[in-house]
């Protein structure tokens, strides 16, 4: 219940309470006197539901039972496709409740988990770039977080069924059937699938810390972490050319991007590189010479790669190339194209949103004792 009003105690037996649930504006008569609820709820309103910017639900009552409330829309969340300039090129899909989207490694396609409108379990669905969307997944099970093979014709996965979130891989195409690949207690997030094909990596939940980068190797299905410091790290994505893996970790107290070698699945102390000023998301070009991350304000950051005759990487100065509406207390979800040149962005849309201001008056009466 994200809000609750009380209008004046001027009423004769009952006072009136206003209560936000399951998007409606429902008001309920209360007895201030018993503390209990002495009728029947009545829907006032739909699609009020909480800014998510704000935590707040748009309603209001004045000391003399004026009622004040702003529609906020359903979905809140559109998947675009834009541009080097941040220019929208096409629209992907319809509105809806939208995960971390992943784009093909051939660029053609995108891929993602959405919500349905009557249930909070996900679904993974196929995005193209004439704006079709074909959901593949189906069940009961919340599923989440996919990945690409290297050559576009599987997508791995998060599949929830009770508390843990195992990791599994299908065929891209609709209604093919799930594989286990990893099952633990932990909770587990796949963040990206090696260009040659031999590791998934995933994010989990580790005992001390927050998350921790794992890997599963898919020639003899072995598991092993491969970041697991006191720290939180995350969203770790392999170069194309195999030789780095680009992740996002809070040493310093705040999110930033870093690179280091990738020897597969091996942990332990190896030299690194801080690429960001403040940002996470990794995600490489498909040259290995450029990185893009995003900053906490909305902004798609872009940096050059490059390795000296040492082996020390140097990353160039970043550079923002547009910027998008940030959403507050969370990442703007999105994935780079193979070449650098398209974006796939989960949009918020909730500040776009035109709908009217509703005031109401004598809305108590219906409620009432007589």
């Amino acid at each position: 219940m994200p809000s609750i009003r009380w209008p004046d105690r001027t009423r004769r037996r009952t006072d009136i309470c206003s209560t936000i649930s399951e998007r409606h504006l429902t008001a309920v008569p209360f007895s201030t006197t018993k503390l209990e609820i002495t009728g029947e709820p009545m829907i006032l309103a739909n699609d009020i539901g909480a800014v998510r910017s704000l935590s707040l639900a748009p309603i209001s009552v004045s000391a003399n039972g004026v009622l004040v409330y702003q529609g906020v829309g359903q979905p809140t969340r559109q998947m675009v496709w834009l541009d080097r300039s941040g220019r929208q090129i096409a629209v992907a899909g319809e509105l809806g409740e939208y995960g971390p989207p992943r784009v093909s490694p051939d660029g053609s396609r995108g891929v993602v988990a959405k919500a349905g409108p009557q249930s909070k379990n996900a679904h993974l669905w196929i995005l193209d770039r004439s704006g079709t969307a074909q959901q593949i997944t189906r069940g009961e099970s919340h599923e989440g977080s996919p990945v690409w093979s290297p050559d576009g014709s599987r997508i791995a996965y998060f599949s929830q069924q009770g508390t843990a979130n195992d990791v599994y891989v299908r065929a891209a195409q609709p209604d093919s059937k799930g594989e286990l690949l990893v099952k633990s207690d932990a909770r587990k997030f796949p963040t990206d699938w090696s260009h040659d094909g031999k590791y998934i990596l995933y994010g989990q939940e580790g005992v001390g810390t927050r998350l921790d980068v794992w890997g599963f190797a898919t020639g003899d299905r072995r598991t092993a972490p491969i970041l697991n410091t006191v720290f939180s790290e995350g969203f770790a994505a392999t170069s194309p050319d195999g030789k780095w893996i680009a992740y996002q970790s809070d040493q310093t107290g705040k999110n930033e991007v870093y690179i280091q070698a990738f020897d597969g699945l091996t942990s332990g102390t190896h030299r690194r590189w801080q690429v960001s000023k403040g940002g996470g998301l990794p995600r490489w070009r498909s040259d290995s010479s450029e990185l893009f991350y995003i900053t906490p304000d909305g902004r798609m950051m872009s940096v050059p790669i490059r390795v000296a005759a040492d082996g020390a990487i140097e990353p160039g100065p970043p550079q923002s190339l547009f910027q998008t509406r940030p959403v507050p207390k969370s990442w703007n979800l999105y994935d780079a194209s193979p070449d650098g040149q398209r974006f796939l962005f989960n949009m918020p849309l909730e500040w776009t949103s035109a709908n009217p201001i509703t005031v109401v008056t004598n809305w108590t009466e219906k409620l009432r004792e007589e």
